[in-house]
């Protein structure tokens, strides 16, 4: 597999670690995204459903809600989800909005900036996390971009966009956030890397299509077509760790995430789990 690394970062190890499968969980139409809360708390957005769940990490099953429409708790495409310990939030695409709900799934409040002037106005959300700092980020499929807010909802930057230069995007599909305001967006084969005020620093390009990027406290789980790679990054230096992966085509795979030493994977259908073997 071919990487292209800018800046700062450089490879400096490949690895490869094997799993073994532990249970499985979950009975999803088509699942499309999940997330993990430091809590324990695995939530699960289900497009054809137009609902989110939670589970607890056993796989039972706490809450589902919402269903097709456009009030407040309804969803028309729930494409992605982000979750802490005190929220949860809902790209709901064709509604063009985010969602925001307490740990327990109760609504609390919606962003729609579709109609505001074009710095800060978005369309179709593909993807959303929040920073540890509070900040919004909100990849907007329709300017193709991704946009960042404060935590009142005040625009700050966007990343990526028109005027992004080398890190202009493409066809960019997912982001995540890590511990250190790192943002990390996924354009077709490429990785791009952005610092919190939006300035491009590395790119990382693979072989295939990026389906996926989870990143949980400092487990960088990335998903593309044909593998499944864990990432390191300290002291500027990028290590990478192939997952294998028993019984499990990673074609069928939408998702992926690291949480207290197990790999959970997300398929159309349900959840499997799988511990990490040292």
């Amino acid at each position: 597999m071919k990487f292209l690394i800018l800046s700062l970062i450089s490879i400096i190890s490949f690895a490869q670690i094997k799993t073994q499968f532990l249970t499985e969980f979950g009975e999803f139409s088509n699942a499309s995204s999940f997330t993990i809360a430091s809590n324990g708390i695995l939530y699960v957005s289900d497009v054809n459903k137009n609902e989110i769940s939670s589970f607890d990490t056993l796989g039972n099953k706490l809450k589902d809600v919402g269903g097709f429409g456009w009030q407040s708790g309804l969803f028309d495409q729930p494409v992605d989800i982000f979750a802490n310990p005190l929220a949860v939030y809902v790209a709901d695409k064709n509604n063009h909005r985010i969602q925001q709900f307490d740990r327990n799934l109760n609504f609390i409040s919606s962003l729609s900036t579709r109609n505001d002037d074009f710095e800060k106005s978005f369309g179709y959300p593909l993807s959303v996390a929040v920073s540890n700092q509070g900040d919004l980020f909100i990849l907007d499929g329709e300017n193709t971009r991704v946009i960042k807010f404060d935590m009142f909802g005040n625009f700050l930057t966007s990343l990526g966009g028109i005027d992004g230069g080398n890190f202009k995007f493409k066809k960019p599909s997912s982001l995540s956030v890590d511990s250190r305001g790192l943002v990390f967006v996924s354009d077709y084969k490429t990785l791009n890397i952005f610092d919190s005020f939006g300035n491009g620093l590395n790119k990382v390009n693979f072989n295939h299509q990026i389906k996926s990027i989870r990143i949980i406290f400092n487990d960088y789980v990335i998903v593309t077509k044909n593998s499944i790679h864990k990432l390191i990054i300290e002291n500027e230096s990028l290590k990478i760790e192939f997952l294998e992966v028993p019984d499990v085509k990673v074609s069928d795979i939408k998702s992926a995430l690291i949480f207290n030493h197990k790999l959970y994977l997300l398929l159309f259908n349900k959840i499997k789990v799988f511990s990490i073997v040292q």
